[in-house]
This record gives structure tokens, C-alpha cells and sequence, in this order.
């Protein structure tokens, strides 16, 4: 992948140079047709995403949850748990563009810059909160 291109990626935007050529090494670029399923929950998870064009719709149980808009990005929960199944899935809402990394990219990546990883875990603090507040009673 050319590591320019991730420079528009809110994730790896302020990464160095030096930084974007390392993750350029782990990532791969994909274009995905409207209505694709990107992840099934339940699966074995193997990816993580990041949305670089288009819309994505999140899937619980086959309902509705949420959209994930360009620079938003999923797979990386079920990736950090050993033998992790996929909790929704993600299903393409048009013409779709993502940056896509292995099982094993990502652990390397989340290992050699911490400061990526640390955006990673904010949003999976930020996504439980979420979810808790709208199973939680008010």
C-alpha cells in the first residue's frame, strides 16, 4: 500500500513519515461493492478495517446498530482476544473503500506504535460506554 494515501486516515494521520511507511507494510487497500458482507458475526475474526470511502452498517443479531462512516474502524476488538469470533457484522451501504490488515499486522503494528494503540483502545472505551448507555435504564 502507498503510504500516502494513509495520511488522509484519521488513525495514522499524524504518524510520521517513517511511522505510515510501517503500517503501509501491514495494510492492504480494498474496494467493496454495495450490500457485501465485510465481517459475519460469529466468525473467527482475521481483519481489522479501516473505512476510507463510503458507508458501512453495523449488525447485531441481524438489527441495525450504526453506521460507520470514512476514517471509523472495526474488527480490532475480536483481533485482541485470543480465538476472538466477530460480535457484529458489517455489511457494506454503498461503494466502499477500506484499509485492511492482518491478525498479524495489527498485533504488530498495535506492538511497534503504541501511540496507535492507544487510539484503538480509546474507541473500544468509547464504543462500550455507547453500548452500555443504550442497554443501560436511564
Amino acid at each position: 500500500m502507498d503510504q500516502r494515501r494513509l495520511k488522509s486516515v484519521a488513525l495514522f494521520a499524524d504518524l510520521s513519515g517513517r511511522d505510515r511507511r510501517r503500517v503501509a507494510r501491514w495494510a492492504e487497500e480494498w474496494e467493496i461493492d454495495r450490500g457485501e458482507e465485510l465481517v459475519r458475526q460469529g466468525e473467527e475474526a482475521n481483519e481489522f478495517y479501516v473505512i476510507t470511502h463510503g458507508l458501512a452498517e453495523v449488525l447485531v443479531d441481524g438489527k441495525p446498530l450504526t453506521d460507520l462512516l470514512p476514517g471509523q474502524f472495526f474488527g480490532e476488538m475480536a483481533l485482541l482476544l485470543e480465538g476472538g469470533r466477530r460480535n457484529a457484522s458489517v455489511i457494506a451501504k454503498s461503494k466502499i473503500q477500506v484499509v485492511s490488515m492482518s491478525r498479524e499486522g495489527f498485533h504488530e503494528m498495535t506492538r511497534e506504535l503504541p501511540n496507535v494503540a492507544e487510539r484503538i483502545r480509546d474507541v473500544i472505551h468509547q464504543r462500550a460506554e455507547e453500548l452500555a448507555s443504550r442497554i443501560s435504564p436511564a
